[in-house]
């Protein structure tokens, strides 16, 4: 059995005489001309002119709103908003939470002046005279602003005479330097101040155990049966003769050589380069155009084990023809929906037939034209019926 749905909604013309004895059906809309009602089957969805509205009362609010089915009559009653308890409970409300008064403990920063209850001034209470203290505050658009005024320091100079202290203008200046000196056949370190006056000094004799530095060389030297690196310092002692120094600098030097077969020469102990030769190229293929069923070389670079280029290697490539079909020729009834190829160049596809006509025999591998869609349009088309 069919249902709602699933069927068309027909439309049907008429009075409420007769509607009455109408047998409904679920699916037509009907349309009540003298009481201007609307229904779907026996539902009603529209009430008509017949409907009554009746206003009592007066005021600013809509206090009560009633409805008669019998007498299809819609009763509003007016009143004051003022009068309703439910509005005056909330302004009470309001009014319980509202800031009714301000002020400020006495002593506050904060004045307020409420001469004006509905102006109140608020401003800040600024200490003077005696209170004040060495900070003045103001008030600008910015803000508060604070002026502090900073007495001078009670610095008036540097005592006369001072081997390191010295003034230049409003700054205080320092004056101190190191040096070495030979007295007495004693090597001293001297401090000295203001136009090289001597401060203080001490012997240095034991922090010195050889004189100057001649010379520094890098020498091979047998240690246990194994060759060392040994850096050699020799210097000149006072009463002439020389001291040497060595220091062994095998546990910090690391010695590097070419491995065999790992990509890198080393020329004179010194010198690195790649071990590969390859011809220079600035191009390793051509332009070529690709045809359908035709083969094509192309070169490549080849490389060895360390990523070192060694050279140019060509490969075949072969593009496949193209065979194979999708519809056959002359089948203007039908529509391709899917084409693919294969590795090979093998077409294949699907396609949907072209109806002229739309039924209950239509299937969802056919397309219909335009005219089978609107010929379907037409017969569907809304007819109004008397009744």
């Amino acid at each position: 059995m069919a249902t709602i749905d699933n069927m068309r909604v027909l439309f049907a013309l008429g009075t409420s005489t007769t509607f009455a004895g109408e047998m409904k059906e679920p699916n037509k809309l009907y349309f009540l001309q003298d009481t201007q009602e609307m229904y779907m089957g026996s539902v009603r969805y529209s009430i008509g002119k017949d409907v009554n509205v009746q206003i009592t009362g007066s005021g600013d609010t809509v206090q009560n709103v009633n409805w008669n089915p019998d007498t299809k009559t819609l009763l509003i009653t007016l009143g004051e908003a003022a009068s309703a308890a439910s509005v005056r409970s909330a302004i009470e409300n309001a009014l319980s939470s509202c800031i009714t008064h301000v002020y400020t403990q006495r002593g506050s920063a904060i004045l307020v002046d409420d001469t004006d209850k509905n102006n109140v001034e608020i401003s800040l209470n600024i200490a003077k005279g005696s209170n004040a203290g060495n900070v003045v505050i103001e008030e600008c658009s910015d803000g508060l602003r604070a002026n502090v005024d900073i007495p001078a320091t009670g610095l008036v100079g540097v005592k006369a005479g001072d081997p390191i202290l010295s003034a230049e203008g409003a700054f205080v200046a320092s004056t101190l330097s190191i040096t070495t000196e030979v007295q007495n056949n004693k090597t001293y370190v001297v401090l000295k101040g203001i136009n090289g006056v001597e401060i203080s000094k001490f012997d240095a004799s034991d922090f010195v155990s050889t004189g100057m530095l001649r010379s520094v060389t890098l020498e091979d030297v047998a240690v246990g049966g194994e060759i060392h690196k040994m850096l050699v310092m020799t210097f000149a002692v006072e009463d002439g003769t020389t001291s040497t120094i060595q220091v062994d600098l095998n546990d910090l030097m690391n010695v590097y050589g070419a491995a065999v077969g790992g990509g890198l020469t080393l020329d004179n102990n010194s010198n690195f380069s790649i071990t590969n030769s390859v011809a220079p190229s600035y191009g390793v293929n051509t332009d070529k155009t690709i045809e359908f069923n035709s083969t094509v070389t192309l070169n490549t670079i080849t490389y060895d084990a360390h990523g070192l280029i060694t050279g140019t290697k060509a490969i075949t490539f072969r593009i496949p023809g193209l065979t194979g079909s999708v519809g056959t020729e002359g089948t203007q009834n039908k529509v391709l929906t899917y084409v693919s190829m294969s590795d090979t160049g093998v077409l294949s596809g699907e396609y949907m037939n072209v109806v002229t006509s739309i039924g209950s025999h239509s299937t969802d591998a056919q397309i219909p034209t335009a005219k089978s869609v609107n010929d379907l349009v037409e017969s569907a088309a809304t007819k109004w019926e008397r009744f």
